[in-house]
């Protein structure tokens, strides 16, 4: 996923309105009622780690692992805990760490890159080689009644700071016969002081998977439930859905 060396370096702009704090404490919740006495997480795909900041301070010991070195730097720039919070580059269809965890994430839709059967599998089976015996195994995805109901549309967004403006454009292409969207990115990058413009073009492939598929893909694990993003309900027309199974061995 070398897509995301030049996107690390606008990331957490464009994503500074996301509240890592109200998703890890949703997180922090299924985890509590599921296995209190949880201590210890690995984070698949955590980016520039935010999520795992806000699990640190909760008084997890938290591993986070990410493809892009870029996004990697930047989260080992930013820990200012590291007795607590580790990071690491790696694959997560491929990393093995020779240590087990109570708990396994994935979170802001790492599971949804995965678009091929094998990817998922490879996936699902690093989360199961890290996972204590009854280990909780937590990740979201885009959800496929969601994206059929309401399907993705061209959005427009605007972030800046004191240096720079960040104009992105999403034009999603959608291709129903494999459940992906391609979401084509087009990022303008001007710089206040100079007025020097980049412009960076980059295409994004996400999965939309549904139930049956992830229960297929989870036949290690044993279900706990499927909840709408951020709720306890079951899912419906969501978009987004976060899925919580217990490790059976």
């Amino acid at each position: 996923m070398s897509i995301f060396k030049n996107y690390s370096n606008y990331y957490d702009l464009l994503y500074a309105d996301k509240d890592y704090q109200k998703e890890a404490s949703y997180v922090d919740q299924l985890i509590q009622q599921n296995s209190p006495s949880a201590k210890t997480i690995l984070n698949l795909g955590c980016g520039t780690g935010k999520h795992d900041i806000e699990f640190a301070h909760m008084g997890y010991e938290v591993m986070g692992i990410d493809l892009s070195k870029e996004m990697i730097d930047i989260a080992n720039r930013e820990n200012t805990n590291p007795s607590k919070l580790q990071f690491e580059q790696g694959d997560i269809r491929t990393v093995r760490l020779n240590r087990k965890f109570d708990v396994v994430v994935s979170l802001f839709h790492v599971m949804s890159y995965q678009t091929t059967n094998e990817d998922l599998w490879s996936a699902f089976e690093t989360a199961r080689c890290h996972l204590k015996e009854g280990g909780l195994f937590i990740f979201d995805c885009w959800y496929g009644p969601g994206v059929l109901t309401d399907p993705p549309v061209t959005r427009v967004k605007r972030m800046g700071n004191e240096n720079i403006d960040v104009l992105r454009i999403a034009e999603p292409e959608m291709h129903y016969d494999r459940n992906t969207v391609d979401v084509n990115y087009e990022i303008r990058v001007k710089e206040k002081n100079t007025r020097i413009e980049e412009i960076i073009k980059e295409k994004h492939t996400v999965r939309y998977l549904f139930l049956p598929e992830i229960n297929l893909f989870s036949e290690e694990f044993i279900l706990i439930n499927n909840y709408a993003w951020l709720t306890t309900r079951a899912p419906a027309s969501d978009w987004y859905v976060i899925s919580i199974y217990k490790n059976k061995q």
